[in-house]
């Protein structure tokens, strides 16, 4: 009769791939082969019991702690690396069977009660494996339905980016599943991050374009991202919205280049160019020698105000406005008027042309005039025929509207004023019309020529002794101190920027700004609107962008202009004024 012992537990630490440490308890009895066979059937499914408090379970190729999610390893269990363990296991099996049958020996079981001992053993390792076979199920069943809700949410993520599948073999293990759809999610998420930056910078271009062609923008709505609809949706209506519009621009360029040749066959006809301002306090309306005066209304100044703010702006974006096209119809109504008056006229050359007005001048009022050159524009460019290529944008619109240059701004902003020829007429009609206050010179009394004769001796050594220095007791008057065209210091470096440079660079000034002290500007076309309501005009004919009527601070052009305008001191040269946009 064979002897039963108590079952003796012991651990054995295995170090296999990637150095994970799996520990193996066995049952062991050298007397019943009946459980050794139960513990290789155990390994081979293959399950491992630890006794130590915490078990591991190895199940499918992969190691996992009980309760974990967790993957500590990707282990595949060969039959060799089982072998192996039993071999390494068996040493201490044999000394614990050998330890239990002494115990069974000295009780002196009998053979019933040594099978009711055997039985008793085998059924409680089959209630074990059973546990730790229905924790194995449990695990594999979440693991299926976190693969299950993985894939759900990357094929929502790929219908949202136009992707009808995912590459997800469906044949493999779990866990390669899981990651692989991990991986995908991750891909498509980076596609749907291009996708929405795309539809952002169409809908910019969008509204840049909705108000460079003077539309209404809700007719255009912006593109946004609704969860509810797909984004190649969104993206494709942003791309037709633009579409729309580029088509739109080409037939406004078309039908201001066809406007822009009867301006040109108008002023063919006409012989001259027209030259537009607004009337001074009191002046009548009308045209003369060329000049058209407009009556200070809303609608006359937001015709020259547009007016000036196409003169450097890109081609093809005059050529698509709205304003453009009103300036066209504009310019194409006066050509026409002046033509009409000019058929009409007598051909007598020593009276003004028919449906003129005549505007008398003083002194007071030319001088005005000459000052005067915020709204004075004149229309004598070539008006070229342009492409409507929409990629062109090297010209600017002096040669489409026929702006001024900007040596006639220098000229104008120095006291010199550019004045139209009279065609066809004498600028000197009569005395009392050319220069009413010009008088006849009358005869001088005896009883002044010897006053006056003084007076000159007197000048005559003011004037000898204006070069004795800066210190001397005897200096030049300053009334008699010859006047420079150009009011800028003498310190002023000279230009250096060309004047594209300079139109660049004011074309990228445009909006709002603040100084250090926190005041508001507004840079509009050519001119600075501070919020105290005072405005001030800005020159690029020399080099610089000068601000204000006496150009005491300039700019020079630099690539950083759309960010920071630094205003230097004209007379040293250093930073005296500071901007940046509000939001920086």
């Amino acid at each position: 009769m064979m002897s039963l012992t108590l079952v003796h537990v012991d651990f054995v630490s295995c170090s296999f791939y990637r150095g994970i440490d799996v520990g193996l308890c066995f049952l062991t009895d050298p007397t019943l082969e009946v459980l050794l066979t139960h513990i290789s059937m155990a390994l081979m499914a293959p399950l491992v019991v630890s006794c130590l408090g915490s078990m591991l379970i190895c199940s499918g190729g992969f190691m996992y702690p009980l309760g974990s999610r967790r993957v500590f390893a990707d282990v595949i269990l060969s039959n060799r690396f089982i072998r192996s363990a039993l071999v390494v296991a068996r040493g201490p099996v044999n000394t614990g069977l050998s330890e239990i049958a002494k115990l069974w020996r000295r009780l002196g079981l009998s053979v019933e009660v040594t099978a009711d001992r055997v039985l008793n053993i085998e059924a409680r390792l089959e209630s074990a494996v059973r546990k730790l076979v229905d924790k194995e199920r449990e695990l594999v069943a979440a693991t299926e339905q976190d693969v299950a809700d993985a894939r759900s949410d990357a094929l929502s993520l790929a219908a949202q980016v136009g992707e009808t599948g995912l590459e997800v073999s469906a044949s493999a293990a779990l866990l390669q599943q899981l990651q692989d759809v991990q991986d995908e999610y991750a891909r498509l998420e980076a596609t749907q991050t291009e996708v929405v930056r795309n539809i952002q910078d169409l809908s910019d271009q969008i509204a840049i374009e909705v108000k460079a062609l003077g539309l209404d923008a809700e007719h255009f709505p912006e593109a946004k991202v609704d969860p509810g609809v797909p984004l190649t949706e969104a993206l494709r209506a942003a791309r037709q919205q633009l579409r729309e519009l580029k088509t739109l621009k080409e037939k406004r360029i078309s039908t201001a280049n066809n406007v822009r040749k009867g301006v040109i066959a108008l002023r063919e006809k006409l012989g001259f160019a027209l030259e537009f301002r607004l009337a001074l306090p009191g002046e009548s309306t009308g045209s003369d020698d060329g000049t058209v005066v407009l009556s200070r209304t809303a609608e006359n100044e937001q015709f020259l105000y547009s007016y000036a703010g196409f003169e450097h702006e890109v081609q093809v974006r005059v050529l698509a406005s709205a304003s453009f096209a009103q300036i066209l119809v504009r310019l194409e109504k006066e050509y026409s008027e002046e033509l009409t008056k000019q058929k009409g006229a007598p051909t007598s050359s020593a009276l003004p042309s028919a449906g003129a007005t005549f505007r008398s001048s003083s002194a007071k009022e030319e001088e005005s005039r000459d000052g005067d050159s915020e709204y004075t524009y004149t229309t004598d460019s070539d008006f070229e025929e342009l492409p409507t290529n929409t990629a062109a944008t090297s010209r600017s619109a002096r040669a489409i509207d026929g702006s001024r240059l900007d040596d006639d701004i220098g000229r104008q902003g120095s006291g010199h004023s550019r004045r139209s020829p009279s065609h066809g007429h004498h600028s000197r009609r009569s005395p009392s019309s050319a220069r009413p206050w010009r008088r006849r010179p009358q005869l001088m009394s005896r009883s002044r020529q010897p006053r006056l004769r003084s007076r000159e001796r007197s000048m005559t050594r003011l004037r000898t002794r204006a070069d004795s220095g800066p210190k001397s007791r005897h200096r030049e008057h300053p009334r008699h101190r010859r006047a420079t065209l150009d009011g800028r210091p003498s310190e002023r470096p000279a230009p250096h920027s060309s004047a594209g440079a300079c139109l660049e660079a004011l074309h990228a000034m445009q909006g709002q700004w603040v100084d250090e002290k926190g005041v508001a500007y507004i840079v509009e076309v050519r001119r600075v609107k501070r919020k105290d309501g005072r405005t001030f005009g800005l020159r690029t004919g020399r080099g610089f962008i000068d601000w204000g009527v006496a150009a005491k601070y300039y700019a020079v052009p630099s690539s950083d202009m759309h960010r920071q305008i630094c205003w230097l001191d004209a007379r040293t040269s250093s930073v005296a004024w500071t901007w940046h946009r509000p939001n920086s």
